[in-house]
């Protein structure tokens, strides 16, 4: 993947799991359908939340490569900043990367959706995160 390999730790039919050797520090989740059910999205990313690395404080970024989305789900955005960012923040991942389907429909629902999360939660622990966007993963790794 643009000039990165990835190592593919765990496939689910929705998204795989990766990591590279090159950024040891590092786990990306690569969206591999349009749209992933929220309790297939909730096993991919708890199964990230149990990992070894994760678990023993080595991973310090996640990427979430989601291009290959079509379709935005609330629900799934509402459990990911609130409860599953809380969890992975306590064990230090700290970076987060996310990157961007091409969808414009579903930029603009995802960015309405993070605007009220921000509003609607003040305290909660993804706004200490470092949170951005990328367009590849060469941007995403960099930045």
């Amino acid at each position: 993947v643009e000039g990165y390999s990835l190592a593919v730790v765990r496939r689910f039919p929705q998204a795989d799991i990766c990591t590279m050797e090159a950024y040891p520090d590092t786990v990306v989740i690569r969206a591999m359908a349009p749209y992933i059910p929220l309790m297939i999205f909730r096993s991919i990313f708890l199964y990230v939340a149990e990992m070894d690395l994760v678990r023993e404080g080595q991973v310090t970024t996640v990427v979430f490569d989601k291009r290959k989305l079509m379709y935005f789900h609330q629900p799934s955005m509402e459990w990911y900043f609130l409860s599953w960012k809380a969890t992975m923040s306590s064990d230090g991942v700290t970076r987060h990367r996310k990157l961007q389907p091409v969808y414009a429909a579903f930029r603009t629902a995802a960015g309405l959706g993070r605007e009220a999360l921000f509003r609607d939660h003040p305290a909660a622990a993804f706004h200490r995160l470092d949170i951005g966007y990328a367009e590849s993963l060469r941007e995403a790794l960099e930045s």
